[in-house]
């Protein structure tokens, strides 16, 4: 079994979490869009391989990549062969902000990724992601912001005096 960890990378926009996905081409030949991953190297903690990937792939710079949480959803590829062998993974992933500008990201064009990348809603998440385990994963992610919001304003709206 591969291991692999992923990053659901975010920004807060107008109140709003707007992620980051980005297309790939899949062993399968198709194109499309997801979260970065990798695999982890050298006995690295599973934090550090997230960042790691992220900026790789993004040119995201580390620094300004800060883990919220380590979701409990994976996604699970069982049995794949695609011309290269036969491969079991699992992808678990880790809610990260983005401190940076959006125009400082770059995709590469190598390691199966298109160059290409969008920051979208959970609306458009579940219309473009094509795998439901991974949408399963960006809804929880939205969970769990949207829950830390609303305590924000609960903890806002108690008047201390």
């Amino acid at each position: 079994m591969i291991q692999s960890i992923g990053g659901i990378v975010y920004q807060i926009i107008n109140n709003e979490p707007i992620f980051f996905i980005m297309k790939r081409r899949a062993m399968s030949g198709k194109i499309e869009w997801v979260a970065p991953k990798g695999k982890i190297e050298n006995n690295e903690k599973p934090e550090f391989t997230c960042v790691r990937e992220i900026s790789e792939e993004t040119k995201m710079d580390i620094n300004l990549l800060s883990i919220k949480t380590k979701l409990e959803g994976e996604v699970e590829l069982k049995s794949m062969n695609f011309g290269k062998g036969t491969i079991d993974k699992t992808i678990n992933y880790y809610l990260v902000e983005y401190a940076g500008t959006p125009d400082s990201v770059t995709v590469i064009d190598e390691e199966g990724l298109t160059g290409m990348y969008k920051r979208c809603t959970l609306k458009d998440i579940m219309t473009l992601v094509p795998y439901k385990d991974l949408r399963a994963v960006f809804r929880e992610a939205y969970d769990y912001l949207d829950k830390k919001n609303q305590r924000q304003k609960i903890f806002e709206s108690i008047d201390i005096k």
